[in-house]
């Protein structure tokens, strides 16, 4: 549930004493409450109860109505609200040698978010994979981009991506070696 939302709770009528479905519409006297109204608050708006969210933490919603014949009744909710990420990132960029390993941390607007399940993938496994964790191993020379993925409140897909440059650098500075060597030769027959 996201906070500063309002969501609507239908109570079924087998909670209720009375077998009266339309005894919400029907009746407007209602005590509503809420066990920690600095997470979630209630209020019955046109015969109906809404709850508002409005910090991550559990609460209990107690709902009792009175219906014009006497019978009573009550409903007990417990809420459970979860704060998602908006957005998450990871470090733009990274540079590594074959055989390198760098951990990748989520960074979540809000900071303070409670839903940041994520996964990761690579572009390109043969120069860089990446765990369930966020650690990137590379692999091969080359270039991969890793994604990091997570969910926000409506269920959609917020990602944040990582290029990653895979280099060699014992094979790099081998051949610059041979082609300093190959000048030195060179100049020393000419």
């Amino acid at each position: 549930l996201k906070p500063n939302v309002d969501s609507l709770i239908v109570i079924p009528n087998a909670s209720l004493e009375r077998d009266d479905e339309d005894l919400l519409k029907k009746n407007k006297s209602f005590k509503c409450v809420s066990s920690n109204e600095s997470i979630a608050t209630v209020e019955i708006r046109d015969g109906h109860v809404y709850v508002k969210y409005l910090a991550q933490g559990t609460c209990t919603i107690t709902i009792t109505p009175k219906d014009s014949v006497g019978g009573t009744g009550s409903a007990t909710y417990t809420v459970l609200v979860k704060l998602y990420p908006t957005a998450v990132e990871i470090d733009d960029a990274c540079t590594l040698e074959v055989g390198d390993t760098n951990q990748l941390t989520p960074v979540f607007t809000p900071t303070n978010a409670t839903e940041t399940n994520v996964s990761y993938s690579s572009d390109n496994n043969d120069v860089a994979t990446v765990s369930s964790t966020g650690l990137i191993i590379a692999k091969g020379v080359g270039q991969a981009e890793i994604t990091v993925t997570g969910k926000n409140a409506e269920g959609e897909s917020i990602t944040s991506t990582c290029s990653v440059t895979v280099v060699d650098t014992a094979a790099a500075a081998l051949a610059q070696a041979k082609s300093d060597a190959n000048d030195i030769i060179d100049a020393a027959v000419n």
